[in-house]
Formats: C-alpha cells, sequence, structure tokens
C-alpha cells in the first residue's frame, strides 16, 4: 500500500509539473483523483474487518467500485486514448468537445452520484450523467475507427473495437435495469464487460502497439547513435507478430464470451472460461517476453 501511495503521489507532481495543457494531462490527473478516492474507500472498507466500531456497508462498496472502474480505469484509458488512437492508428483526432468536456462531465457524474448516495440514497439516476460519458467515448472511439486513413489490416484496432463494444454493452446493460424494473442484470456481468471486455482489451491492444514501438525506436536510436549505416532492424510487425497478437485476440474475445455466459450459468461455464483467461493472459506474457528478448538479443550483437 506504501509503494501504491508513492506513486500517487509521484504521479500527482509529474502532472502538477507537466507544462503540456493536452487532455491528456486533464484526464490522467482526474484517474489518479479517482484513484486515491478509490484507495480511501478501500483502506475503510478493509479496516472495517478489523474494528467492528466501523460501520459497513454495501453502499461502501459499490462507490469503491465505480470510483475504481468508471473512475480510475476508464478515465485513465480514455486520457491515454485520445493520444495512442490518432497516433498509432491514423485516425482523425477525438471531437473537440469529447477531449474537452468527457473526462470532467464524467468525473462530475460520479462525485454527484457518490454526494446523493450518502445523502438521500434516492438519486441514483444521477449515475446516468457518468454512464452517457462512458457510452460517448465508446461511439466515438468506434466511429474514429470507421474514419481511420490507413486502411491495412491492424489486429491492435481489433482489440479497441472490442473495448469500445464492451464498454457500450455495459452502460446499455445498466440503463436497462434502471428503466425497467422487472429486469435484474448480475452485477458480475457488468464488472466482466467492463474488466475483462473494456479495460483488459484496451490495454491488450495498447502493449501490442506500444512495446514493438518503443523497441523499434530505441534500437534506431541505438543504431544512429553507434553511427552504424549498415544492418538492418526488425519492422514492429516482426518484433511482435501480427499471428500473434491475433491469436491473443481469438483467445481474449474467447475468454470474455465463456465469463459472460459463466456470470450467467456459473456451474457449466466456470472452469472453460477460467481457462481461456489464463490462456489470453499467458499468451500475451509471452508475446511480450519474446519482443524484449528479442531486443535483448538484437542490444547485445550490437554492442559486440
Amino acid at each position: 500500500m506504501a509503494v501504491l501511495d508513492c506513486s500517487i503521489a509521484v504521479v500527482t507532481y509529474c502532472l502538477i509539473r507537466a507544462q503540456s495543457g493536452h487532455a491528456t494531462v486533464t484526464a490522467t490527473a482526474l484517474a489518479i483523483t479517482a484513484l486515491a478516492i478509490t484507495v480511501s474507500l478501500g483502506l475503510y472498507l478493509a479496516a472495517g474487518y478489523g474494528w467492528t466500531a466501523i460501520p459497513q456497508s454495501h453502499l461502501l462498496t459499490n462507490l469503491h467500485l465505480a470510483w475504481g472502474l468508471p473512475g480510475w480505469v476508464a478515465l485513465l484509458i480514455i486520457g491515454v486514448s485520445y493520444q495512442v488512437i490518432p497516433m498509432f492508428h491514423v485516425t482523425p483526432d477525438y471531437p473537440r468537445p469529447v477531449t474537452r468536456w468527457l473526462s470532467k462531465l464524467l468525473f462530475l457524474g460520479l462525485a454527484i452520484w457518490t454526494i446523493a448516495s450518502l445523502t438521500t440514497h434516492e438519486l441514483q439516476w444521477t449515475a446516468g450523467l457518468a454512464a452517457a460519458c462512458l457510452a460517448i467515448f465508446a461511439l466515438a472511439t468506434l466511429n474514429l475507427k470507421r474514419r481511420r486513413r490507413r486502411r491495412l489490416p491492424d489486429v491492435t484496432l481489433n482489440y479497441w473495437q472490442l473495448a469500445a463494444a464492451s464498454l457500450l454493452a455495459a452502460v446499455i446493460c445498466w440503463a436497462a435495469e434502471q428503466l425497467l424494473p422487472g429486469l435484474t442484470i448480475p452485477p458480475v456481468l457488468l464488472g466482466v464487460l467492463l474488466v475483462v471486455g473494456f479495460a483488459m482489451s484496451a490495454i491488450s491492444g495498447m502493449l501490442h502497439k506500444i512495446a514493438p514501438f518503443v523497441i523499434w525506436l530505441q534500437l534506431n536510436n541505438q543504431r544512429k547513435i553507434q553511427g552504424r549505416i549498415q544492418g538492418k532492424i526488425p519492422t514492429m510487425k516482426q518484433i511482435i507478430p501480427e499471428t500473434s497478437a491475433r491469436w491473443q485476440l481469438r483467445l481474449q474475445t474467447t475468454a470474455l464470451g465463456l465469463l459472460l455466459g459463466a456470470s450467467l450459468w456459473p456451474g457449466a461455464l466456470i472452469y472453460p472460461a477460467a481457462l481461456a483467461l489464463f490462456l489470453a493472459a499467458a499468451l500475451l506474457w509471452w508475446n511480450l517476453a519474446s519482443a524484449t528478448r528479442l531486443y535483448l538479443r538484437l542490444t547485445r550483437s550490437s554492442e559486440q
């Protein structure tokens, strides 16, 4: 926990010193604030297991989850996407109103819902502002993918499409439960859509794109520093082959489907879902480890 607190402090200090006024900085600052709230609520809930004098409630658990998933995780991915998607996928920038207001309104929606829940317990609809922001981000991301200028196939594009579709599905399921009194959506289903469908898919897609780019850039810089004209460095698609990334996406999609099924029929699908998720995580690790080994091998050979 001390390491996490130090990390929050370091990132906060860097954001305060940041000269850029880009929307990514604002979204990241709000994400760090949401993380601090999440950690504080988590510590309070954990303390309740040791001291019975500390009151506990299901409401605090819901607030902890809300600030952790739609707050910290979503805000961080939203902020990063403002930079990553236009740069790596050659799309137009996100619309100006989205980059300027969406992260702020999402944070505001969570704050209003938190205050309302802790006071009256009768203003559940205030969470609709945060849900609407998530839906707008998902639709804007899918629209940017449709308008991309580079038409070459790119598996990391499919990761983002899966992430945005999962986020939109989570919002639709939540809204349907609010609007239809007789409908009950298992909470774990929303968690699967947000964690595995949205967060894990977006992060896996970014890792498969950013890690090869950083390795390629570092190898290229090393060659320039050494003054080497001859020699060829691998391309990004050679550092992590498209086939390997696509197989990881297939396993990720399979795990998502099985986990969604397991949230409805746990007895039949929980173990196949767990196996598929393990294989997807293992292949992600293998792809990144293979890229790292390639970088180390080429670095050693260039030093000889």
